[in-house]
């Protein structure tokens, strides 16, 4: 006994120097069975992290980044330590254990804040605002993803944004703001529509899906349903049992709350609901549940009271508070209503409730002093500023006096430059409307005229008028298309005009697809530059028309900052060089560098057409 007394306190020594601390391994590890070996760089602990993330061990990842963190803090790695307590959040966030997760989130974004690094920083108050929307801090979430949003204004990621506008949806949606949560999805779908290359397929059913029950909210059921029988339609989506199993079930929902009486919603309920059996999504279980104990709420109360309460055991397994409550909502009406025993379920209740409310608290504070911080630091950089400020004011004032001398000189001898550009595009523009109205009125009449002469008067075999009547034809109608191309612009309307030189582009076999040309302020743009935008589309319009082959073009008008761009795509052949379309395309970016903007563009063989406007 005495030799196990001696020798206890020893092996306690020893494993400390050479182990990972025992206390560290979660309690439902032993030591023995994840016992971590000696490791000498980080990329080995990468390496064995991605295994364990593959193989769904999220204990043992757990136990790897905690070691990630301690020898990333000994070597004073700013950015391993950012990347140690993001993989600490992941991994609390699979086991649902989220204050830990929030808690290393936060860590993670402030080191990120520091760093400067803001695509980082971003990143992790997207999941914060994720987590704060699980437990119904859906103030909290709008706040941590409206900072996050401000993060993007350099560095903007498309994806991100989209899903930091879907999270202010859903927590719109949540507090019963309707025309909000709809408001922030029509935003993503203006992305969607601008940027389709750079949202995932399975983002966009989500949003899509997401669309749907806001607009079911505000009862318009028709557009809520169509969308949803679309979506199933997608091959795509369905090999996705996940998402195909969430559009049926809301599908089933959705047409349930338009006609309570129809036949289709609880076959589309229990389909939805055996596919998520099969899948065993959790999450989905306890949505398909909650909507079959609303469809048998009236019908059958035992019913909807065994759905009901296959929810909130799905609920207490995924330990989501609000989906606890939102279950026993359901299960204590209808207890009282079957005059069954409920003692338990009120008790549930109670200690839900304040679980979430100390929970919300514990994350607000936590995130609460992360910008209290964040504002401290700023303050503190503002006074360094202006103390620096001061001492170069007297400088500056100096060569202040030197440049505005020489850019007073610059300036009278640009302006003057841009108004002979100004003069030049505006004169062009009249004779250009000039030449229009004379082929229209002179020279295509006439050619009109000819052929109805040919056509009576003339003497000739069948084949040969005919031969001729086409060639007089074709003349005709390349005199028309010249006068359509060079009429004059509407510049007191200009989205009118827009409209107009749209449709004229719009035909069978290539659709010409826009969203508000309104999007731009034109009141606010000089005539000059409204025609030289206008003729940059048309030559874009044109090109496409004459070499693409395209089936569809898009043409998305938007304001970003102080700056309007038209982002103009047409799915059409594409092209490596031709010379001919390249011309067109010079013509576009000399109109668009003649008003200080710029054009770039992008395409491939069989890859279409890609082009920017900036301006």
């Amino acid at each position: 006994m005495k030799c196990h007394t001696v020798l206890f306190p020893f092996f306690l020594l020893v494993s400390s120097v050479f182990f990972y601390p025992l206390h560290a391994f979660p309690k439902r590890i032993s030591a023995k069975e994840y016992q971590i070996e000696t490791l000498d760089t980080l990329t080995q602990i990468k390496e064995r992290l991605k295994e364990f993330y593959r193989n769904k061990q999220y204990d043992s990842a757990l136990v790897y980044s905690n070691k990630m963190l301690v020898i990333a803090e000994r070597k004073g790695d700013s950015n391993s330590i950012a990347a140690a307590h993001f993989r600490l959040g992941f991994y609390h966030h699979m086991l649902d254990k989220n204050v830990e997760a929030f808690t290393h989130y936060n860590s993670a974004y402030r080191i990120h804040r520091a760093l400067g690094d803001s695509v980082a920083a971003a990143s992790r108050l997207n999941s914060m605002a994720n987590i704060q929307n699980r437990f119904g801090d859906f103030s909290g979430a709008r706040i941590t993803a409206l900072d996050a949003l401000a993060l993007y204004e350099t560095n903007p990621n498309i994806e991100r944004i989209a899903s930091l506008y879907h999270i202010i949806a859903r927590s719109h949606r949540e507090e019963k703001n309707y025309k909000e949560s709809l408001h922030w999805n029509n935003k993503i779908m203006d992305l969607i529509v601008s940027n389709p290359s750079e949202i995932k397929k399975n983002s966009t059913y989500i949003f899509l899906n997401s669309q749907a029950t806001y607009l079911a909210d505000i009862k318009q059921y028709n557009r809520s349903i169509a969308i949803l029988e679309n979506l199933l339609k997608d091959s795509i989506l369905q090999s996705n049992e996940i998402e195909y199993a969430r559009v049926l079930d809301n599908l089933g929902e959705i047409k349930w709350l338009d006609h309570p009486k129809n036949t289709e919603s609880e076959t589309l309920l229990l389909e939805a609901l055996d596919l998520r059996q099969h899948n065993k999504s959790i999450q989905g279980l306890i949505s398909s549940h909650i909507h079959l104990s609303h469809f048998y709420n009236k019908s059958d109360p035992e019913r909807s009271l065994l759905h009901a309460s296959k929810a909130l055991e799905n609920a207490l397994k995924h330990k989501g508070l609000t989906a606890i409550l939102e279950a026993l909502d359901l299960v204590i009406p209808l207890k009282k209503k079957l005059r069954l025993p409920l003692s338990d379920e009120a008790a549930l209740y109670s200690t839900t409730q304040n679980q979430l409310r100390e929970t919300q608290q514990k994350v607000r504070a936590i995130y609460a002093t992360t910008k209290y911080d964040n504002e401290q630091l700023a303050q503190e950089n503002l006074k360094l500023q202006t103390v620096t400020a001061k001492k170069e004011k007297q400088q500056l004032m100096l060569i202040a006096l030197l440049v505005i001398t020489l850019l007073s000189a610059g300036f009278l001898a640009y302006y003057k430059n841009q108004q002979r550009k100004r003069e030049h595009i505006l004169t062009a523009n009249k004779t250009e409307a000039r030449i229009s109205k004379k082929i229209h009125d002179e020279l295509a009449n006439d050619v009109s005229g000819v052929m109805n002469y040919v056509d009576t008067y003339i003497p000739a075999a069948p084949d040969t008028k005919e031969k001729l009547l086409s060639y007089l034809n074709s003349i005709y109608i390349r005199a028309r298309d010249v006068s359509t191309e060079t009429a004059g612009i509407n510049l007191e309307d200009l989205p009118k005009s827009f409209r107009g030189l749209i449709a004229q582009h719009q035909t069978l076999t290539n659709s010409v697809v826009t969203n508000p040309i309104e999007s731009i302020n034109w009141k606010s743009l000089p005539d000059h530059k409204k025609i030289a935008v206008y003729r940059s589309v048309q030559e874009l319009l044109v090109n496409t028309k004459k070499h693409a082959r395209a089936t569809q073009t898009t043409i998305a008008f938007k304001t970003r900052k102080r700056k309007r761009e038209i982002i103009y795509t047409d799915n059409g052949i594409g092209f490596s060089g031709e010379a001919h379309v390249l011309n067109g395309l010079n013509n576009v970016e000399t109109r668009m560098s003649s008003i200080g903007g710029s054009f770039k563009f992008e395409s491939e063989e069989g890859k279409g057409f890609r082009a920017s406007l900036l301006f």
